[in-house]
């Protein structure tokens, strides 16, 4: 069976959500800022399409070398990035952030090792 029709379901699926497909990509979580919504060693799918900011939606954005989880709100007219964790203070939108996407899916292992 081809790849691109290895999951025709998942397919269907996302196509019926308004996603295309091959602009997802899937990343595992590291770290715990944004717990209890997402722990480390999570699955994520991130729809490259859906860079547009939209209140208290969850993205991927890239912050000079790292790769960040956070939750977008808007302040007063200005954006910014949210943990879902207490502990962390929000951090202002600024221009030199990439919004790589849209979180769209979460996933968990089921195992106690994370093996």
């Amino acid at each position: 069976m081809p790849a691109e029709s290895a999951h025709p379901l998942l397919r269907f699926r996302l196509e019926q959500e308004g996603v295309t497909p091959s602009r997802t990509r899937v990343f595992r979580v590291a770290g715990d800022s944004m717990k209890p919504t997402f722990t480390d060693g999570n699955a994520i799918q991130v729809d490259y399409d859906r860079e547009e900011l939209c209140e208290n939606r969850i993205y991927v954005l890239r912050a000079g070398a790292n790769l960040v989880v956070k939750r977008a709100k808007l302040q007063d007219g200005v954006w910014w990035w949210h943990s879902d964790a207490n502990d962390r203070e929000p951090f202002q939108h600024c221009h030199w952030f990439i919004v790589w996407g849209q979180v769209l899916w979460a996933g968990m292992r089921f195992d106690d090792d994370g093996e």
